[in-house]
């Protein structure tokens, strides 16, 4: 299995930086996770974020699935960098509501006949650890594991057999 990520490098505090405390932000990128290390794709500068290497909309996009080609771009140690949302400003992100029926009866629902999809704000990706921030009025988070699929590409009437093409890769995430 190939782990993509998004990151911030950890720029450390030292003698020649404010006083001490927690490490600061460096700068945003994306990787493959080899091992303790991650092969830093950014470093070309051809691909924006990890969305666009994904799609590879300019057909530059070096990812067919195998690693051998990926290898020969800088490596950075994984524990200096602090892991951000996978896609970092997608362009839409779509739900499925009370998707199976213990769900919707825990939330005294009937289950609906037909999948109920909704949309989300693209706000609300976050990365691994980072704060979530609770909408005026709610005061506690209604913690669900959903699993999150990535679609890399547009496409329209695919059969089913077709659909598995346009995804790059699955991720968790929280409902609500």
């Amino acid at each position: 299995m190939k782990r993509l990520i998004s990151f911030e490098t950890i720029v450390p505090r030292g003698a020649n930086a404010p006083p001490p405390g927690p490490p600061t932000s460096g700068r945003l990128g994306f990787g493959l996770i080899q091992g303790d290390q991650v092969v830093d794709l950014s470093e070309q500068g051809r691909w924006p974020d990890l969305g666009a290497f994904l799609a590879g909309g300019d057909d530059s996009s070096p990812w067919d699935g195998s690693v051998g080609e990926l290898l020969k771009y800088p490596q950075v140690a994984l524990s200096d960098l602090r892991i951000r949302a996978p896609i970092p400003n997608p362009p839409k992100i779509v739900a499925v509501g009370l998707n199976y029926r213990e769900h919707a009866l825990e939330q005294d629902k009937e289950p609906p006949a037909a999948p109920m999809f909704f949309s989300k704000a693209r706000t609300a990706v976050i990365g691994p650890g980072d704060t979530i921030v609770l909408p005026p009025g709610r005061e506690k988070i209604d913690v669900e594991v959903e699993l999150v699929v990535v679609i890399g590409r547009s496409a329209r009437n695919l059969s089913p057999e077709k659909a598995l093409d346009c995804v790059v890769g699955f991720t968790v995430g929280s409902g609500r």
